[in-house]
């Protein structure tokens, strides 16, 4: 679970203590600027905004003009990756032990005997055995459902592992259509919004059932829609995107090191 950090002024990055800050109401004053800025406009991130465009967290860019932006932030992780291949491996190694007897159950009720050839245990001269009876049709029926969970959790186990390998996160900002994408190439799973509507940029809470730790993810909130994205972002990157997206969608004025990206100009009478 993130840590709780300093927070800064999201007009003159100073920090802002805890006694200027008033939850109840939702609003934080600084005292060096004497901005009032609502909670959702802080930089919660423990890093000033000007140190988070001069490091941006490896794996992390974007290319923006007035028109429009394109952040990147690569999910590529060697020991996430090897720790998903692994986990990917045993599972869909013991899964496909029971998918070949499904599979030799299915040609049996098809086409008859089984070839000796075909890789499957319990087959005794070319039928499939389960329970010590031969996989008639209902059985064959009953087993290939019952698999179907299985099999998906290890697709979702695979694509994991290739995300953690050649996966990206993209946010497309433009007028008329922004969405985020998590995928590989033009495998991509995609959540459109509204840019012009974005109301705050938080952070969620995500918990995780197989290991039951909560983790951050990303929520773009819009008048009619929330969108959540970044589970698999490290915290510096989720840093990083947080800023960069409240300094294009919601952050009004900008102090003189924010200049270096520019504004997109559909937005600049928000």
């Amino acid at each position: 679970m993130r840590k709780k950090k300093i927070q800064y002024c999201p007009s003159c990055d100073s920090e802002i203590l805890s006694d200027n800050i008033n939850i109840s109401e939702g609003f934080a004053l600084c005292g060096n600027c004497g901005e009032l800025s609502q909670l959702s406009q802080l930089n919660f991130t423990g890093t000033t905004r000007e140190e988070l465009l001069r490091n941006p967290p490896k794996g992390c860019s974007i290319i923006s003009d007035k028109y429009s932006a394109e952040i990147t932030v690569s999910l590529f992780s060697f020991p996430s990756f090897i720790m998903s291949l692994f986990i990917t491996l045993f599972w869909n190694g013991i899964v496909s032990v029971f998918l070949s007897l499904a599979a030799a159950a299915v040609y049996y009720n098809l086409f008859g005997p089984v070839p000796d050839w075909f890789p499957t245990p319990g087959l005794k001269e070319g039928q499939p055995i389960m329970n010590d009876e031969v996989m008639g049709v209902g059985m064959t029926i009953f087993f290939c459902l019952f698999l179907t969970p299985f099999v998906i959790i290890g697709v979702c186990m695979i694509s994991n592992t290739l995300l953690r390998l050649f996966g990206t996160t993209k946010i497309i900002l433009t007028k008329h259509y922004s969405f985020v994408s998590t995928g590989i190439s033009l495998f991509r799973f995609r959540r459109s919004f509204n840019a012009c509507d974005v109301k705050s940029i938080n952070y969620k809470l995500s918990k995780l059932n197989q290991d039951s730790e909560q983790n951050q993810i990303i929520e773009i909130v819009t008048s009619t829609k929330e969108t959540k994205f970044g589970l698999l972002l490290n915290e510096g990157q989720q840093d990083w995107v947080t800023t960069i997206l409240k300094l294009l969608l919601i952050q009004k004025d900008r102090s003189r090191h924010q200049s270096q990206i520019p504004k997109l100009s559909w937005l600049v009478n928000k």
